[in-house]
């Protein structure tokens, strides 16, 4: 007798691939990994997702575009087709911007709030003097106002007191000092080491770095005082670049972004310290790069830390002339390098990759509040329950928040039992033989909240033909303190470990007392 333990920490493997995601290979769904005080590794469910603005609640359209928290008036800014809201969705600001259904960017600049639209090609403010009113940045300098007119390439950022944002021409613009309303014809540089498109500007270590399609080139705050203050640092500059502007996600002094080098497959890569770096490996790329080129879908980037994991959000979606249909959603976890699949379905309604997150600023916010295309609204929930909720806007409204808080408790804590579901698909293994082999015992290993009255186990199944067909499911009691015999011949096997109860699980991986067969 031979006792086997395979560790339950995989990353997706996808091998075969339709329109829908993954459908052979080894895959972990809403799982998180994390490590015990002595670094033994486990998989537990993913935090629970809690809505707290429901769209169609209010009969908003399904075209979620942007949330930020706006610390100056203590406030949400939510953008949702060509509206804004102060607050949630019950306070629509009366000036509109253009209709649109992709993400904007949304940017403080001392006393302004900036949201810059390259979808529709177009800049807005609103002063804190007048915070519900929005005005569109007309200055004949702005880059959308020139004659002729340069289109906005994605992202924006300020540095020093200086909006800059980029055109497709990679052109970089900025305004006067801390008033976006004001552009001077001369103050611009050019990215120029690539002749390419212009796709996303953004901020990294006190540097301004612009993304072209396939550059990326740095510079820095050198006060020159004619013309831009910035100069490009000639020590870096790299031929990669992102496929969009859409495809690109910036964060803190890290940003990720779906590209290839000059000659090279789509990947997810790590901007970091001034160095890309690919993350994603052989078999992800491959699904990026179909999904892509075969069924012509295209990427929506988001992400934020929550615990101790930053996620990063990978949608696909097929763009419309109306709407942003998503297809399937991969999420990135930079902070221990694999990959799962996130999927969470709430009242009948599929919640795909977050397209937006709120700045970490305020007071009453226990997580970054995340926004969907949907145009819902939720957080992580680190409540320990594993089930995802929906509520209407007590917790995410500032003024209910304060005036109800029984409300807010009663939302946050779930008016509905949408359990989701965990899996954990593991890796092929053969015990180190290619010989028949049979399996008289298997056991789970980990540990688990569980009172011993669960009436939802853990499912247990195995392939033995390389993912395409699975056993029948056989449940195990969730106490972790039970075993499943008689688990038959294999030569190679993949086993599957599926839960859809409450119990909070810590899955350090699956042991097995294995037979070797006296056959071949």
């Amino acid at each position: 007798m031979t006792i086997t333990r395979i560790p339950v920490t995989t990353s997706m493997d996808p091998e075969v691939i339709d329109v829908n995601g993954v459908v052979n290979g080894s895959l972990p769904k809403n799982a998180i990994y994390d490590k015990y005080p002595d670094g033994r590794e486990y998989a537990t469910q993913r935090p629970n997702l809690s809505l707290t603005s429901v769209a169609s609640s209010y009969s908003v359209p399904a075209k979620g575009r942007g949330i930020y928290y706006w610390n100056a008036v203590s406030s949400y800014v939510i953008v949702n087709n060509d509206t804004v809201y102060y607050g949630d969705y019950t306070l629509p600001w009366a000036q509109k911007i253009t209709a649109g259904k992709l993400p904007v960017t949304i940017l403080e600049i001392g006393q302004y709030l900036v949201i810059l639209d390259c979808e529709n090609n177009e800049g807005w403010y609103v002063h804190i003097t007048a915070p519900t009113i929005l005005a569109k940045i007309t200055d004949p300098n702005f880059p959308p106002n020139q004659t002729p007119a340069l289109q906005l390439s994605g992202g924006g950022c300020v540095l020093d007191g200086l909006l800059y944002v980029m055109s497709t021409d990679k052109y970089i613009w900025n305004s006067a000092s801390y008033d976006p309303t004001t552009w001077n014809a001369i103050d611009f540089i050019r990215a120029e080491r690539e002749e390419d498109v212009g796709v996303y500007l953004t901020k990294h270590h006190d540097h301004i770095v612009a993304f072209g399609a396939r550059s990326i080139e740095f510079f820095y705050d050198a006060g020159n005082p004619v013309g831009s203050p910035l100069t490009r640092r000639d020590d870096v500059a790299y031929r990669i670049g992102p496929l969009d502007n859409w495809s690109v996600f910036s964060t803190d002094d890290k940003a990720y972004f779906l590209g290839s080098e000059k000659a090279g497959a789509v990947g997810l890569f790590e901007l970091s310290q001034f160095i890309p770096r690919k993350v994603s490996n052989v078999s992800v790329d491959q699904f990026f790069s179909i999904e892509r080129a075969r069924f012509g879908l295209n990427f929506l980037l988001c992400g934020f830390t929550t615990g101790s994991h930053h996620l990063i959000f990978i949608t696909s979606y097929l763009p419309t002339n109306s709407s942003v249909i998503e297809e399937y959603t991969v999420v990135y976890d930079a902070s221990i390098g694999v990959f799962y699949e996130y999927q969470a379905t709430i009242g009948g309604v599929t919640q795909f990759g977050v397209i937006s997150v709120s700045s970490r600023n305020s007071a009453i916010e226990r997580e970054p509040s995340m926004m969907f295309s949907s145009g819902d609204i939720g957080i992580f929930d680190f409540s320990f329950l594993k089930l995802d909720t929906t509520g209407n806007g007590a917790y995410f409204s500032t003024t209910d928040y304060i005036s109800d808080q029984s409300d807010y408790l009663f939302t946050v804590g779930g008016n509905s039992t949408n359990n989701f579901e965990f899996i954990v698909k593991l890796p092929e293994n053969d015990a180190g033989t290619v010989t028949n082999k049979f399996v008289e015992r298997m056991s789970v290993v980990g540990t688990t909240t569980s009172s011993g009255q669960d009436s939802s186990p853990i499912y247990v199944s195995w392939s033995d033909d390389h993912y395409r067909t699975f056993s029948a499911e056989r449940p195990l009691h969730t106490g972790l303190n039970r075993y499943l015999t008689r688990g038959g011949k294999f030569k190679r096997r993949a086993y599957q470990l599926r839960y859809t109860g409450s119990d909070f699980l810590r899955i350090e991986g699956i042991e097995l007392d294995i037979r070797a067969s006296q056959y071949a």
